[in-house]
C-alpha cells in the first residue's frame, strides 16, 4: 500500500512587468514589447433550498397544523428556513418538503447528509427520500437541476425515558462540490467504509477529511491500492500513520 498526503491548492495567475529605460543624454536603447493578456473566469456552483408543507403526526395520525397530540408544537420560519419542534413525545413525527435548486456551469456532484447534535440527537430519526446519499454527478448541460426531497424527523415510540426533557437538532445538508472533488469523509465510520469499498483491482483512492476524527485501529488496505488524503495536515497525520501501518 502506498500513501500520499496532499493539500488542495488554488491557481494564481500573475503578470510580470518589465521596465526598460535610457540613461544619459547621448545614449538611447531601442526597445520593443509584446503583450499577452490572460482572461480568467471561475466556475459556478450554487445551491439553494426552500422548505415547505410542514405536517405533524402523533402515533401515525395527522394532527391539526403545527401541533402534536400531547401539546407539542411545530413551526416553520419561512425567512430562516428553520423548523422548530417543541415538546415532542414518543410517537411524534414531523414531515416536510425540501425543494433544492443546483446551478452550475461546470461538472459537479451532490449528496444529502445529516448532522445531528445535542443530548436528544441519538433518539431522533431523520430521513430524506428522493435525495442522493451517495455522490451523484451533474453535468453543466443539465443546469439548473431541481431536486424535490421529502423529509421527516421523528421521536420513535420506543424512545427511552432517559431522553425526557432533552434538546437536539438535525441539519439536513445538501452538499454540492466540483466534479473532481475527492470523496469527503467526516467520521471514522465513513473512512473505514471508504477503505472497505476499494475495488479488488486496487488503484488510487482520493479522500478529503473535513473534520477531526479518531481512528482506533489500523485499516486493511490492498497492497495494490494507493490512498491519497486531502485536508488540513493536522487532521491527516494520524490517519497517515494508521493507514501506512500493517
Amino acid at each position: 500500500m502506498k500513501f500520499r498526503s496532499k493539500a488542495i491548492i488554488s491557481a494564481v495567475v500573475s503578470a510580470s512587468l518589465m521596465l526598460a529605460g535610457a540613461v544619459g543624454g547621448t545614449i538611447a536603447f531601442f526597445t520593443t514589447s509584446s503583450e499577452t493578456n490572460v482572461n480568467v473566469t471561475s466556475g459556478k456552483i450554487a445551491v439553494s433550498t426552500v422548505v415547505s408543507d410542514l405536517k405533524t403526526y402523533s402515533l401515525e395520525q395527522e394532527q391539526p397544523a403545527g401541533t402534536f397530540e400531547n401539546g407539542g408544537t411545530a413551526a416553520l420560519n419561512a425567512e430562516t428556513q428553520v423548523i422548530t419542534l417543541d415538546r415532542m413525545t414518543p410517537g411524534d413525527k414531523a414531515t416536510f418538503k425540501i425543494a433544492v435548486s443546483i446551478e452550475n456551469n461546470v461538472k459537479v456532484k451532490y449528496r444529502v447528509v445529516f448532522d445531528k447534535t445535542g443530548d436528544l440527537a441519538p433518539a431522533l430519526v431523520a430521513n430524506v427520500s428522493g435525495g442522493a446519499s451517495e455522490w451523484t454527478m451533474i453535468n453543466p448541460t443539465e443546469n439548473p437541476t431541481a431536486v424535490n426531497l421529502d423529509g421527516s424527523v421523528e421521536l420513535p415510540l420506543s424512545t427511552s425515558i432517559n431522553y425526557a426533557d432533552k434538546a437536539g437538532s438535525v441539519k439536513i445538508l445538501v452538499e454540492a462540490v466540483q466534479g473532481n472533488m475527492p470523496t469527503t469523509v467526516s467520521s471514522a465510520a465513513e473512512l473505514e467504509e471508504a477503505i472497505a469499498n476499494i475495488p479488488a483491482a486496487g488503484g488510487e483512492v482520493d479522500l478529503y477529511i473535513d473534520k477531526d476524527i479518531t481512528l482506533t485501529q489500523r485499516l486493511a488496505i490492498p497492497s495494490n491500492a494507493q490512498v491519497n488524503l486531502y485536508g488540513d495536515g493536522t487532521k491527516t497525520e494520524e490517519k497517515a500513520r494508521l493507514l501506512n501501518s500493517r
